[in-house]
């Protein structure tokens, strides 16, 4: 399957739930076990990492952010442990949430090295200026991928209300991205949270669930086969799908698109946080970060890493785009507790349509 974003099914979450170790060891095994969203690392990059430091690395996916909040929030709620991950990489709302809920924690003194390699954007992120608790993983834009055969204009987020197209256009099925396009598509800031504006953009993505589907796991697959001729993209999801299938394309909508930026972070009871950060370290050196660029289609934001990614996809402008394109796409909107709470009952209207 070629999209990134495979659903990791509840009995998984039980199967790892017998990984678990003792979290007060004084030395950590020589073992990781790391969580990450699908084809998203290095073809050699846990190859690499196992050769060079001795440790064993799980290497499992999920399908969102929302699914991410869930598995380590249950986990916490109903008392089982998730000492069984030691790393995963969650996108920066998300991180955040799980920060102030004490499900992630801060790096060791000292403890991450190769910061210095990221742009000076990223070193110094609002999120976390200190880079205390989270280190960039790879960053990129959320927009609509097309079927170039079927349509030849550039669409906008109102190509989801198309009745023509019914059936054959999908959107994400996360929170916070959906609810940002549905505000976006009805004109109004992607940042709100009031419920005013929450319900109108609901309003909206009705409207456009009645020709369009939620699909975060299958929907690349879909466009290469020609099922669907229209989805909300990631980028770095059309760069793969768009090598099997190129007559797709990708725009950042003149109304406005996304942009993410994914971290690496430790949960709160990871049993090998050094070995986490060890792990960190690897992935920041230059040669490790462009490896991943490569097999990911992704920016890492590394810039010590840049000439060493290959040319077509340092040239590739849905992996790097231009300052114009980039003025159009905000960042994924960071909120508290009550907002989220509100974000994540006003999509929980449309995934019921």
């Amino acid at each position: 399957m070629i999209t990134r974003r495979n659903f990791l099914r509840l009995s998984a979450l039980v199967t790892v739930g017998s990984m678990v170790t003792a979290c007060g060891s004084k030395q950590e095994d020589a073992r990781l076990s790391f969580l990450n969203w699908q084809d998203y690392i290095g073809t050699d990059t846990i190859r690499d990492f196992e050769k060079t430091s001795g440790v064993k690395v799980t290497y499992q996916n999920y399908s969102s952010n929302d699914q991410l909040i869930w598995m380590l929030g249950q986990a916490s709620s109903q008392r089982i442990t998730v000492a069984g991950y030691d790393l995963c990489v969650p996108s920066e709302y998300a991180m955040l949430a799980l920060h102030r809920i004490g499900l992630i924690k801060d790096f060791s003194a000292g403890g991450i090295k190769g910061i210095e390699n990221l742009t000076p954007a990223l070193q110094k992120r609002a999120s976390d200026p200190a880079n205390a608790f989270s280190v960039p993983w790879a960053l990129g834009t959320t927009g609509i991928a097309w079927d170039s055969r079927v349509m030849t204009e550039t669409p906008d987020w109102a190509i989801f209300l198309d009745p023509k197209l019914a059936g054959k256009m999908s959107l994400l099925d996360e929170s916070v991205d959906g609810m940002m396009v549905g505000l976006l598509a009805s004109q109004l800031t992607p940042n709100a949270s009031d419920e005013t504006s929450l319900q109108t953009a609901v309003a909206t993505l009705k409207k456009m669930r009645q020709q369009t589907a939620l699909n975060s796991k299958t929907y690349l697959r879909d466009l290469v086969s020609g099922q669907l001729s229209v989805a909300m993209a990631y980028s770095s999801d059309f760069v793969i799908a768009s090598k099997l299938n190129p007559n797709l394309k990708f725009v950042i909508p003149q109304s406005g698109g996304l942009q993410w930026t994914d971290c690496m972070v430790i949960p709160s009871k990871a049993p090998r946080p050094k070995r986490a950060e060890e792990f960190i370290n690897f992935v920041l050196q230059p040669e490790i970060s462009a490896g991943i660029s490569n097999t990911a289609h992704v920016n890492t934001g590394n810039a010590a890493a840049y000439n060493l990614i290959a040319p077509e996809v340092r040239n590739n402008p849905a992996i790097f785009p231009d300052a114009t394109e980039m003025a159009r796409a905000y960042p994924l909107a960071v909120h508290d507790d009550v907002a989220l709470r509100r974000i994540n009952e006003a999509w929980r209207q449309v995934q019921n349509v």
